[in-house]
């Protein structure tokens, strides 16, 4: 038995299958108006001997200018708009692997487990990621917002290696001076080394902290950054 859920196209052919539906389509509506058009000139003598009968017939209101063309003209909307909803996938189109959970193109995975920094480091690598480095930075605090409330979690950025050089530690660019919560970092327990995103009514999103205390971290997947 054929499972026809199981019948997946590449988008290039999937593509092609519509445009040559749509000129299959078209030349086969333009088949059908020929031969209405020959037989209304046929059965109409004086149609037969004039040109601009002819044209009336077949270009007229009953013609391709009219109810026909309109099918066609919708019909090629549809596969217009289809084509371009179908598209070549980029990363944006691409589901996440289970646990995680796509934020515009990167996929992430929020632990509810309260882990100190680096236990969770080692945990996100042990899931093929990483502690997150978002790029798209405000719409995951948003995301973390709206489905886990107010709290902390766990990123990946430092500065454990330069004091006040903060970094992400897998990719090692550094963390956007513009996303630290008002007056951070701030060091104020002179040990403050470790990155977390805050989710309150505060602008900004980031606050240091002591890289031992446990709390929740957000996991980042790797091959979808």
């Amino acid at each position: 038995m054929v499972h026809f859920s199981r019948l997946m196209l590449s988008p290039m052919s999937y593509t092609l299958s519509w445009v040559l539906l749509l000129v299959a389509f078209s030349i086969c509506l333009a088949t059908y108006e020929d031969s209405v058009s020959l037989q209304e000139v046929d059965e109409n003598p004086i149609a037969s001997n004039s040109k601009e009968s002819l044209d009336t017939c077949c270009c007229g209101k009953g013609g391709v200018d009219g109810g026909a063309a309109e099918v066609v003209r919708r019909f090629s909307e549809a596969v217009v708009t289809l084509l371009a909803s179908s598209s070549l996938p980029d990363k944006a189109g691409v589901a996440c692997p289970y646990p995680y959970t796509q934020v515009v193109n990167e996929c992430f995975y929020a632990h509810q487990k309260k882990l100190t920094w680096a236990q969770a480091r080692r945990v996100c690598q042990g899931m093929g990621g990483h502690l997150t480095e978002p790029h798209h930075s405000y719409a995951l605090q948003a995301y973390l917002s709206e489905t886990y409330g107010p709290g902390y979690f766990w990123v990946g950025g430092t500065d454990e290696g330069t004091e006040g050089s903060w970094r992400w530690v897998e990719s090692g660019r550094p963390v956007d001076p513009t996303d630290w919560l008002f007056l951070r970092p701030d060091n104020r327990a002179g040990d403050e080394h470790c990155l977390e995103v805050v989710m309150s009514d505060y602008p900004g999103l980031y606050n240091d902290e002591t890289c031992t205390v446990a709390q929740r971290f957000i996991c980042q997947y790797k091959n979808y950054e």
